[in-house]
């Protein structure tokens, strides 16, 4: 059995409970400059006062701070195994939200927004200078030697510059607006995408029976509904915006969202969304949070009502969307609290079929063990019309600013949001875990005895299998996540789910009590064959600040769908 411990591979370290470990160093040059203010356009002097390391990961956005020294040297420690956003901040002339953001770091040679330790150590980035324009940091060190300090190759950090773009929406130090740098204050916001796919094998809904003794081969990956969700303590707003759950626009009052561009002009309206949701207190992080939801190209029709709740919560109701722009007339709601289980649900069955892709040729794969955690995930929206298509704000390569407004004229702003069009979602770049099913006698109808999995990326349209460090680059601590549903109606979801370990590329896991977690009121581990699920759902959190639902597996033939 091939398993490695936290102790074994340093990504896991973060895991295990680990302090920071590896410090960044250097000297601004500069540190006083003259830049133009984000919100007023006229130029001003900034003297740079702190440096910020803000880890995107959705579930873990560690924020450290530290202050610049007189002579413009600092030293910031932080924890390895995450990616971080480097900000150079002014803090101490009454700037507040964007204004505070100096400079952003940013490795031009491999064009990486992030640095990416894979273990403890140090790296020094020398000296660093400020372009005012552009608000880009860059350092003397040779890019060589900074890859080497973060442990990483260039092939790897290519990888990882040609997706981490999306971390640049947490570069604000002062998210909530009041002048104070957020990390100082102990606050945590941050803005996390929900994308959720369907997944497709010769032009038809992948089943539980296509990846019998095999792993999935040319499968099309179609992504179909994508939301934008703030994320708040409850100490912050002790709600959500959100008044008919993914069902239309309509917003509480005293709430708002906006699109605005860079410099401040209001654009909303560039980026059409189909309907708000949203996600009541989080017992285990004490958070809330709710957004616009967006659906792609793809969006059609629906089957039957993707309500894709967590086990054990009620889905929403299923009236058509609203296409008028937000209002802010209703009373506001009081949210449902969320069930404490981890990704449970994502896919949304479609009537229109994916187009085929290159033929990939399964592999045989290693022995590993995994426990599941629990963690709460967002109910995505209920069922909604064919609509034209929509695109996710930022996705056009030019940064655009997210502001969510709250009672209490509450604002949350995300500076510099760049995301990712519909199409390269699912272009090369995306990982994804794959499963095959193992039973008793190889049949449908045998007992499944485990699943084997390996993690995967797209590389030149076809599914090759991906390196440790590239999973451990992508897919957070928590890895991913398998629910498979037995029964499935408004309010009460029964099933088993798995943890898809991330500590290694590929692996095995007994379908055993050890391993499988029961969920409501499911029948015995021991028992289950393919036939018994109606449906199913896949899902990580990646570690730049998407939840990623890959889709999942139909029921089989003879086996009624569970919507």
């Amino acid at each position: 059995m091939k398993h490695l411990s936290c102790l074994f591979l340093a990504w896991m370290l973060v895991g295990c409970g680990q302090k920071a470990d590896f410090a960044l160093s250097g000297k601004v040059g500069t540190p006083t400059v003259s830049q133009k203010m984000q919100t007023t356009g006229a130029t001003t002097v900034k003297n740079i006062t702190h440096v910020m390391a803000i880890s995107p990961e959705s579930v873990d956005p560690a924020r450290f701070v530290a202050a610049l020294n007189k002579d413009g040297t600092f030293k910031l420690d932080v924890n390895s195994g995450k990616p971080y956003v480097i900000v150079f901040v002014a803090s101490d002339q009454g700037f507040k939200g964007p204004d505070m953001i100096v400079g952003v770091f940013k490795v031009t040679a491999v064009e990486m927004n992030t640095l990416a330790p894979v273990k403890a150590g140090k790296a020094d980035l020398g000296d660093v200078k400020i372009d005012t324009n552009k608000k880009q940091a860059t350092m003397s060190t040779t890019v060589d030697d900074l890859l080497k300090a973060l442990s990483i190759t260039r092939d790897e950090a290519t990888f990882l510059g040609k997706i981490d773009s999306l971390s640049l929406r947490s570069a604000n130090p002062d998210i909530d607006g009041n002048g104070v740098i957020d990390a100082l204050e102990s606050k945590n916001f941050h803005l996390e995408w929900h994308v959720r796919a369907d997944t497709y094998v010769n032009n038809k809904q992948a089943k539980f029976s296509d990846a019998l003794g095999v792993f999935l081969t040319n499968p099309k990956i179609q992504f179909s509904l994508n939301s934008a969700y703030a994320v708040y303590p409850s100490s912050y707003y002790s709600g959500v915006c959100s008044v008919n759950n993914g069902v239309e626009t309509t917003l509480a009052a005293g709430c708002a969202f906006d699109v605005l561009s860079l410099d401040g002009t209001v654009v909303t309206s560039n980026w059409p969304y189909s309907s708000v949701s949203g996600l009541g207190l989080n017992n285990n992080g004490g958070t809330y949070q709710w957004g616009p939801d967006y659906r792609p190209a793809s969006a059609q029709p629906f089957a039957m009502p993707p309500t894709t709740t967590p086990f054990g919560t009620t889905p929403p109701a299923t009236t058509p969307p609203a296409t008028t722009p937000p209002a802010t007339t209703p009373p506001a709601t009081t949210p449902t609290p969320a069930a404490n289980l981890s990704h449970p649900a994502g896919l949304i069955f479609q009537t229109t079929p994916a187009p085929t892709t290159p033929t990939t040729t399964p592999t045989t794969t290693p022995t590993t063990t995994a426990t599941p955690p629990t963690t709460t995930a967002t109910p995505p929206p209920a069922a909604a019309p064919s609509i034209p298509p929509q695109e996710m704000p930022g996705s056009a390569g030019v940064g655009v600013q997210m502001v969510y407004t709250m009672p209490g004229n509450k604002k949350l702003t995300f500076w510099n949001v760049i995301t990712r069009t519909n199409a390269s979602l699912s272009a090369d770049g995306l990982v994804l875990p794959f499963l095959k099913f193992n039973t008793v006698g190889g049949t449908i109808t045998g007992k499944i005895s485990s699943i084997d999995f390996e993690w995967r990326k797209l590389q030149s349209g076809t599914w090759v299998p991906a390196s440790v460090t590239e999973v451990a680059l992508v897919v957070n601590d928590s890895g991913g996540y398998a629910g498979f549903y037995t029964q499935r109606t408004p309010g009460n979801e029964s099933g088993f789910s798995v943890v898809i370990p991330r500590d290694i590329a590929s692996g095995n896991i007994p379908w055993d009590g050890d391993h499988v977690r029961i969920n409501g009121s499911a029948p015995s581990v021991s028992g289950a064959t393919l036939n018994s699920f109606c449906n199913s759902a896949i899902s990580y959190d990646d570690r730049l600040g998407l939840r990623i639902f890959s889709g999942g597996f139909a029921p089989n033939d003879g086996v009624t769908l569970c919507p």
